[in-house]
């Protein structure tokens, strides 16, 4: 068993499943997650543009916050979805999630560093740096656990996966 889908949320399982065997389902199974994560993406460029302008004093578009915050949505949402489903069943145990939340730490190192270099000073030419990026990663965690609880609410209200 991996220890990642260890009583996961269904959402997560339907996820992982859809990247490892992708002939088992037909395309609208694969259009209900890309709508999820672009809906989410769309949430989270707000976010990334609003740390990026607190942190460092850069406009960035709307257009390149969304395909910034894409690999965020992707890397935080699924696991995140599980944790905050735990945390709001009292169920949560820290040996049975802790490669959840160690994906998360990970996840967000590397976004660190995306955002770091990704984002860059038009006038200087010059990255944000690492600190910026950092802010810009854990800002977009903070943004994912309000979509969590709002995807875990949707879930609980018309039960969807």
């Amino acid at each position: 068993m991996n220890p990642l889908l260890f009583k996961a949320h269904p959402l997560m399982m339907v996820a992982v499943d859809l990247f490892t065997n992708p002939a088992a389902h037909d395309w609208t199974a694969y259009m209900g997650l890309l709508a999820i994560l672009i809906c989410s993406a769309g949430v989270a460029a707000s976010a990334l543009r609003w740390s990026v302008v607190k942190s460092v004093d850069i406009q960035v578009g709307y257009h390149a916050a969304f395909w910034l915050s894409l690999p965020a949505m992707l890397l935080y949402l699924l696991p995140m979805i599980t944790l905050m489903a735990d945390v709001l069943d009292h169920r949560f145990h820290w040996r049975d999630r802790f490669m959840l939340v160690m994906w998360v730490v990970l996840a967000s190192s590397m976004l660190a560093v995306l955002y770091a270099f990704g984002i860059r000073q038009i006038r200087y030419n010059r990255a944000i740096g690492l600190q910026a990026g950092l802010e810009a990663s854990l800002t977009l965690l903070l943004m994912t656990l309000l979509i969590a609880l709002a995807l875990n609410g949707l879930d609980s209200a018309f039960s969807l996966w």
